[in-house]
């Protein structure tokens, strides 16, 4: 896998740009709102463009606030039309998110009337990173469903140029230990590039997120962006919901003895 991650960074593809197109659709009711922005893919590469493509299609589905009744899961769905065109699948699926929602409202609100109740869902999927060998893309979405505040989640995907195909990051689970000062350095960055109150000490200090001081990996995994591998811990992952989704990237040459390359 490693051999695979530093050809991808160092193969020149002339200049084949992923050209997108930013498409929004924001429909709401007096108790629901809904807004989608997708990043949506119009030219470039084929394979490329086709894979990101069915990524975003697949990845919209996850919006889909968790239902009340059953086993809680989401209920997307299926958008049948051509993946071409991108402000189709806007179109359906922010449509179909708000109604879904509006019987989530009404599931919710039955027993109480005329509550004052007010539900959102702000969903993204954004290309966030782009050099001559691979591109990155972030989705990530914020629902509110009532409460003192809404959740937030955000995860990453790599995609290299050359044929589509997404790149894995898998980290050596046994070599935990020995990335704690990388894992150090970053978080105490991103609290203090945020104006946390609470600080790297404070954290590990505190058995409430992260236990015996040891920085857990997160749950999602890292990718790869043009500036190295970025780490993206979720909201109470590892810290307090003040601290929101610590975010930072280590220089993949710092990263690379910890990758585990027995990983397909």
């Amino acid at each position: 896998m490693i051999a695979e991650i530093l050809c991808s960074m160092m193969l020149l593809t002339n200049g084949d740009t992923l050209v997108t197109d930013s498409i929004s659709r924001a429909p709401s009711d007096a108790k629901c709102s809904v807004e989608l922005t997708v990043d949506y893919p119009t030219a470039g590469p084929e394979a490329l463009v086709d894979s990101v493509r069915a990524y975003i299609a697949t990845e919209v589905k996850s919006f889909y606030m968790a239902r009340l009744d059953g086993d809680g899961s989401p209920r997307p769905a299926e958008y049948s039309g051509d993946l071409k065109d991108g402000k189709a699948l806007v179109d359906f699926h922010s449509e179909h998110i708000l109604a879904d929602m509006q019987d989530i409202y009404r599931s919710l609100t039955k027993d109480y009337g005329g509550t004052e109740m007010y539900m959102t869902d702000q969903g993204h999927i954004r290309r966030t990173s782009e050099n001559d060998s691979i591109v990155s893309y972030e989705a990530g979405c914020y629902q509110y469903e009532g409460g003192a505040h809404g959740l937030y989640w955000i995860e990453g995907t790599t995609f290299r140029k050359s044929d589509g195909k997404r790149i894995v990051i898998n980290l050596d689970l046994s070599k935990v230990d020995a990335m704690q000062p990388l894992l150090r350095e970053g978080l105490a960055t991103y609290l203090r590039d945020n104006g946390a109150e609470t600080t790297i000490d404070d954290l590990l200090k505190s058995d409430t997120f992260i236990s015996d001081g040891q920085i857990p990996l997160p749950s999602t995994n890292p990718y790869l962006t043009a500036d190295g591998v970025k780490f993206v811990y979720q909201e109470y992952e590892i810290g307090p919901y003040a601290i929101g989704t610590p975010t930072f990237t280590i220089p993949l040459k710092d990263i690379q003895p910890f990758i585990d390359n027995s990983e397909e």
